[in-house]
């Protein structure tokens, strides 16, 4: 199931599109989670399903990739 992952603004709202992720979500008795970066968070429905992080945690992230990719 493809699910996308914004980032939430400062005002609560979805902001901007990081990525989409191929992942098969869990269901609990609180609803549908979802595995991301090493956590799991709550799937949400809009007109495609996703989950929702600050943008801090985002920028982290970045980072890690950014450094990941950058080594030999």
């Amino acid at each position: 199931m493809l699910i996308d992952v914004h980032e939430i603004r400062v005002g609560g709202g979805i902001g901007r599109l990081f990525e989409a992720i191929d992942r098969i979500p869990e269901q609990r008795k609180t609803g549908i989670w979802v595995e991301f970066d090493g956590e799991s968070f709550p799937v949400k429905t809009g007109i495609r399903n996703f989950i929702a992080l600050t943008s801090e945690r985002l920028q982290e992230i970045e980072c890690r990739r950014k450094g990941k990719g950058g080594r030999a």
